[in-house]
């Protein structure tokens, strides 16, 4: 009985030393990679990094956040310089998926008429997987008194993992 245990007491300390050097990694490679699929532009990987991200140009807002306590600083890309940035020709359409698999679809007219962000960093410090990272979705202009914003709150997203265009 006792060799079981001390058995299981090393297996469980290699997995931990693996998941924390995994998170090591991660967050020196500027987090966990996003996977693209569908319409991409050319050159585009199949998964692109935090720091891939963040290169296209980030815009620091202070938003009310309605599934948190007040407003927060949030550090990301605007959901139409992302499109630009790794979409294909004539996207229509970009679906996000979380680690769940809840799924959300945003069209071209809601990111070119509404400020929609794909946020890398809280209150500057990037997402991590315990924050719902690795990126999110926040509606830089929410104002809960807004018609508008109350019926897309739903689509605010966390722990995207991927993108697809359309």
């Amino acid at each position: 009985m006792m060799k079981i245990r001390s058995m299981t007491a090393g297996l469980l300390s290699a997995v931990l030393i693996a998941v924390f050097s995994t998170t090591a990694v991660f967050a020196q490679e500027g987090g966990r990679k996003i996977k693209m699929l569908g319409n991409v532009a050319e050159g585009v990987s199949s998964r692109i990094s935090i720091d891939q991200i963040e290169a296209l140009g980030t815009v620091d807002v202070n938003v009310d956040n309605p599934y948190e306590d007040g407003a927060m600083d949030y550090s990301g890309v605007m959901m139409d310089v992302f499109v630009e940035g790794f979409g294909g020709e004539d996207v229509q359409k970009i679906i996000g998926t979380a680690i769940d698999d809840y799924r959300i679809e945003w069209t071209r007219e809601e990111w070119e008429t509404l400020p929609i962000m794909f946020v890398t960093r809280v209150e500057g410090e990037r997402i991590s997987f315990e924050q719902r990272g690795p990126m999110r979705i926040v509606y830089t202009e929410y104002d809960p008194t807004q018609k508008v914003y109350q019926d897309l709150i739903a689509k605010w997203m966390w722990m995207i993992v991927t993108i697809e265009f359309e």
